[in-house]
């Protein structure tokens, strides 16, 4: 008897910590920055088109790049599906053509943005930055 008691005790215990371990690491990745986050400094020009199209709105004014690095800075990692993408987006980072990709989707008031490629994190836009990003690129 004594020997089921231990045995159901450290299940228990184990199983207390692992619960504990992924919760940890949920609450880690959300809120995480972008993996572009340090080099958003170097930020030189914006092209936006239409998912799957290859008209591209160019950005590189000083107020619109201002505008995206916000957007850019101030994305959160965040878990969601939003199912498509309304915009294709991409930006560079120097005149050498270093460049990434994004995906984004308008959601309600805010923008849902997904690197293009293996990833499968969403970053999470503010509604204030959406806004702006959203009303330039709609305006131009």
């Amino acid at each position: 008897m004594r020997n089921i008691f231990l045995i159901v005790s450290f299940l228990c215990l184990f199983l207390l910590s692992v619960a504990c371990q992924d919760q940890a690491k949920d609450k880690n990745e959300q809120g995480e920055k972008m993996p572009t986050y340090e080099r958003i400094k170097d930020l030189q020009e914006v092209r936006v088109s239409k998912i799957q199209k290859e008209d591209y709105k160019i950005f590189n004014k000083a107020k619109e790049i201002e505008i995206f690095k916000n957007m850019l800075k101030n994305a959160s990692k965040e878990k969601y599906d939003s199912g498509k993408y309304d915009y294709d987006i991409k930006i560079l980072f120097d005149k050498k053509g270093d460049e990434r990709g994004l995906y984004m989707a308008k959601v309600k008031n805010k923008i849902v943005l997904k690197y293009i490629g293996d990833s499968t994190d969403t970053y999470i836009v503010n509604s204030n930055d959406s806004k702006d990003a959203i009303t330039l690129i709609e305006k131009k």
